[in-house]
């Protein structure tokens, strides 16, 4: 919704002189590419005007609107009236034409948490479970978050608000050190979810964050996003409008053991929820991880079968997930499989991308880690 700007454009297009950079204006004489046109009321909010009165819909460029997928890259912030702002909240800056404070977003902030910008004990504040989000409705839309196939969040540094400086990080591992940190997902709700602990936890030892992300039921809208039964009381969450909700769960939500292990429901085998895996993990006498050889995948794309084939002489764990982390298959494997594309209990699974893992059985080692696609003939 605004200007790709001199600092930027310089940077990226000497490193990237290929990629075309959208401008909502005409700037081409800056070799910006003028964004084609907008289709109006492409975000439908799921609220009809009760929470955000001044937002019942936005529009979308119709490139976002016609795009085969997204990459969506955020910065570790907290926020004065969300109490957080990660890659959700990004989407702020996704929607333009709107009749209501011409390209702002200033409309969707009555959909957040303080109504006033770090105020949460005025009495407009909405600091109770489940109440609607503007950002699940963000998370949900088909061209927004669903549309999207990587999500990061930058913390090379770490912001106290969306609008101040970088702080050096107090908490540990940091130890009054720049953040020198990329959180990597195809998970956006497992990604925001660890995001958000890390920021308590710097919060906890930093008083420049004021609190925010403690704020109240700054979590609800990963609640809601990982689980229908979370939803608003007589919201249903279908944001574009066309009488079909958004899918019950969007990804997984939950919290670490605690601030010195950083343990997840995965990493401590007690379930199927988040594994934080960092990159101390994947290094030995401080080299760093790369994908071992002898591992093979192929066709990929494929139609009707993949085969992963290994001469590893140890038996491999191999698990296959949707892109928003949800585990439909696993199986032991020796030296060679072929995967038909069904879930585990024989039910073929819709066409997209998935993600492959296989981790040594015996060492708990992962050595592969790849993106398929599943295609139509």
């Amino acid at each position: 919704m605004t200007h790709l700007y001199k600092h930027l454009y310089d940077v990226l297009h000497a490193k990237y002189p290929n990629v075309k950079y959208l401008d909502k204006d005409n700037k081409t004489s800056l070799g910006r590419t003028t964004i084609t046109g907008w289709q109006s009321d492409a975000i439908v909010y799921s609220d009809r005007g009760t929470v955000m009165p001044d937002a019942n819909s936005d529009a979308l460029c119709n490139e976002m609107m016609e795009a085969n997928y997204m990459i969506n890259i955020a910065a570790l912030k907290a926020h004065a009236r969300g109490g957080i702002t990660l890659g959700a909240k990004l989407h702020f800056g996704s929607h333009g034409n709107h009749i209501v404070g011409g390209w702002g977003s200033f409309h969707l902030h009555e959909g957040l948490i303080a109504t006033v910008d770090n105020d949460v004990l005025s009495s407009g504040v909405r600091g109770k479970y489940r109440m609607y989000r503007v950002l699940t409705d963000l998370m949900g839309h088909e061209k927004l978050g669903r549309n999207t196939v990587l999500f990061i969040v930058d913390g090379l540094w770490g912001g106290v608000e969306a609008t101040d400086r970088g702080y050096k990080w107090k908490s540990t591992p940091f130890n009054n050190d720049w953040p020198n940190s990329l959180f990597v997902s195809q998970d956006d709700v497992a990604l925001e979810s660890v995001c958000l602990d890390f920021l308590r936890a710097e919060a906890l030892v930093n008083t420049a964050f004021n609190n925010r992300p403690f704020f109240p039921a700054v979590d609800d809208y990963l609640h809601q996003a990982a689980d229908k039964a979370n939803w608003a009381p007589g919201i249903t969450y279908d944001p574009e409008g066309d009488g079909t909700e958004m899918p019950a769960s969007l990804g997984v939500h939950e919290h670490w053991n605690n601030a010195t292990d950083k343990q997840y429901s995965r990493n401590l085998g007690t379930g199927n929820g988040i594994e934080l895996i960092s990159y101390k993990s994947f290094t030995t006498a401080n080299q760093p991880f790369t994908k071992l050889s002898g591992y093979k995948l192929y066709p990929n794309p494929f139609t009707e079968s993949i085969r992963i084939e290994s001469n590893n002489d140890q038996s491999l764990n191999l698990n296959i997930y949707t892109i928003n982390g949800q585990l439909v298959f696993n199986t032991t494997m020796n030296n060679a499989y072929s995967w038909n594309g069904k879930n585990q209990s024989g039910s073929p699974l819709p066409k997209g991308m998935y993600l492959i893992k296989l981790t040594e059985v015996k060492s708990g080692k992962i050595v592969m880690s790849e993106k398929i696609n599943y295609i139509n003939r």
